[in-house]
C-alpha cells in the first residue's frame, strides 16, 4: 500500500457565484470549492445557505479542468468558460431531479486554486493514491 495514503492536503477557496434566477437576476451565493488528496479524482462545491445548511456538490476535478477552457460535462454538472466584456468567467450548470440552477464566477481565481491543487497532486497520477486492493476487496463482499 503507498505511504501516501495516510496523509491528507486539502486546497480550498471561499467564492461568490452568481445564480442566475431569471435571464438577467443573478443573486450572489456564498460557495466553498475543496480539493482533498485523500479524494483526489473529485472536487467538492459547498453552498451554504441563510441558515447555515449546507448543500454539497461533489464532481469530477478533470470536468472541472476541462471547463476552463471549453465546454465540459453531459451530466448533471456542465462547466464552460465565458467572457463578459474583459472579464473571464466561468459558467457551472447543476442538475437534479427535474430541476437546475446556472452559476458564473471569475475565472482567474478559480483557475489560480485549481493549480495549487495540481501543486498538491499532479494531473494523471491521482490513481497512485487510491488503495486499490481495498476497493477490490469491498467489491467482493456479499
Amino acid at each position: 500500500m503507498p505511504e501516501s495514503i495516510f496523509w491528507d492536503s486539502c486546497e480550498e477557496i471561499e467564492a461568490v457565484l452568481d445564480q442566475y434566477v431569471h435571464d438577467e437576476v443573478a443573486l450572489p451565493v456564498r460557495t466553498k470549492l475543496r480539493y482533498r488528496s485523500a479524494d483526489p479524482f473529485a472536487v467538492t462545491l459547498d453552498f451554504q445557505n441563510a441558515s447555515g445548511l449546507i448543500t454539497s456538490w461533489r464532481f469530477s476535478r478533470d470536468l472541472l479542468y476541462h471547463g476552463m477552457n471549453h465546454d465540459a460535462g453531459n451530466g448533471d454538472v456542465r462547466i464552460w468558460p465565458a467572457d463578459k466584456g474583459e472579464e473571464p468567467l466561468l459558467c457551472i450548470l447543476l442538475r437534479s431531479s427535474g430541476s437546475h440552477a446556472l452559476f458564473t464566477t471569475e475565472s482567474d481565481p478559480i483557475r489560480a486554486w485549481l493549480d495549487r491543487s495540481f501543486d498538491l497532486i499532479p494531473r494523471g497520477t491521482e490513481s497512485a493514491l487510491i488503495d486499490w486492493e481495498s476497493v477490490i476487496d469491498s467489491l467482493m463482499l456479499p
